[in-house]
């Protein structure tokens, strides 16, 4: 998603500034034009965001026309990201990229969202979801997806994800829960519950602590079980989304350099 226009001509910024663009111009006047074309570069152009590395997680949260986007849940959703990326490190030895969060402006009011639709209960994630792709010129179905999305819409309705194309869809209650007491604990367990699912697991074993179980309920008390941990590391359907480090004190997270293990 390119959330700013590039419209610099950088050439022409140049011939304007460069040697010969005027008879007659001394060399401090070549100066001082050259030091106000730097400073407008730098200074007054918007910067073109990077697009997201591929195979990475977007973490995109959708926010109805009725309401209000406050800079506190971003700065949460973040935190709980990290912590849940770190957790499945500490776990498995492994983990996925992170991207920070993206403020999208939904199309339409969150009651749309909730009773449009044929999916019943799953009307809210399916809308939002929907929304995402369209917005990020891709469609539900595609299977050849660079990333896997994590979408919270500030709509009433379950949670959930789905297996291809891979994604999460968190609604109101997760995004109220990101700004909780139990942020660090229930509602990171739920958000490490449903990327365990986008990592090819599924509500297996006989162990209710186990993540993928009832453990979500607390992030700092539950676990992967050895079954669920050798399914993820061996799921062909992984390979290359996967990284064995992270960068400390940034929330977007990228492989070591030097490590051609972690590298694309």
């Amino acid at each position: 998603m390119r959330l700013l226009p590039d419209t610099t001509d950088v050439t022409g910024v140049r011939a304007r500034v460069g040697p010969g663009a005027g008879n007659g111009v001394t060399a401090s006047g070549e100066s001082r034009i050259f030091c106000c074309a730097l400073f407008f570069l730098i200074f007054l152009v918007p910067v073109q965001a990077l697009e997201p590395p591929a195979k990475s997680y977007r973490f995109i949260w959708l926010v109805p026309k009725d309401v209000t986007a406050e800079e506190h849940t971003v700065k949460q959703i973040n935190r709980s990201v990290e912590i849940v990326q770190r957790w499945f490190l500490k776990q498995t030895g492994e983990t996925f990229r992170i991207n920070p969060v993206e403020v999208v402006m939904g199309d339409e009011n969150r009651d749309w969202y909730t009773n449009t639709g044929k999916d019943g209960k799953w009307n809210t994630i399916h809308n939002a979801i929907k929304e995402v792709f369209r917005k990020n010129g891709t469609f539900w179905g595609d299977k050849q997806h660079e990333y896997r999305y994590v979408v919270y819409i500030s709509a009433d309705g379950p949670g959930g994800a789905n297996g291809v194309p891979r994604f999460v869809g968190l609604p109101q209650e997760d995004v109220d829960g990101v700004t909780s007491k139990q942020w660090d604990t229930r509602w990171a367990g739920g958000l490490a519950h449903e990327i365990g699912h986008t990592l090819r697991l599924g509500h297996e074993g006989d162990d209710e602590n186990d993540v993928m179980r009832m453990g979500y309920l607390n992030l700092k008390t539950t676990y992967l079980s050895k079954q669920n941990i050798t399914k993820m590391l061996e799921a062909t359907t992984n390979k290359g989304w996967l990284i064995s480090r992270v960068r400390k004190g940034s929330s977007t997270e990228w492989p070591s350099p030097g490590s051609k293990k972690d590298s694309l």
